[in-house]
């Protein structure tokens, strides 16, 4: 959770807080779902805490059976990339970071 702390915000039930650069957040991911060959893949509600500032575009790659589905997300200074990995056995990993140009 984050909240107002009146001179930025406070970061509280999250390890850390994508996207937040010292102001209240916009946006927050709090369900996301995934359809892989036509089955549904749940998402664990904690693997979405503490993922703010997010854009509903995302990048769909494949490498053999893996897919990785790609989403840059930002307030503007506070950019992240969120790649989620799946294969036939279902979400595999979450990968986050600050990608440096």
């Amino acid at each position: 959770m984050v909240t107002d702390a009146g001179n930025g915000v406070e970061i509280k039930d999250v390890p850390y807080a994508w996207g937040v650069d010292g102001t209240m957040p916009k946006t927050e991911i709090r369900a996301a779902q995934a359809t892989l060959n036509g089955k549904r893949v749940p998402i664990a509600r904690q693997l979405l805490a503490g993922l703010f500032e997010c854009t509903y575009s995302v990048e769909v790659r494949r490498h053999g059976s893996t897919y990785f589905v790609y989403q840059n997300n930002s307030d503007g200074a506070g950019g992240y990339t969120l790649v989620w990995v799946f294969d036939s056995k279902g979400l595999r990993q979450r990968l986050i970071g600050n990608l440096m140009a």
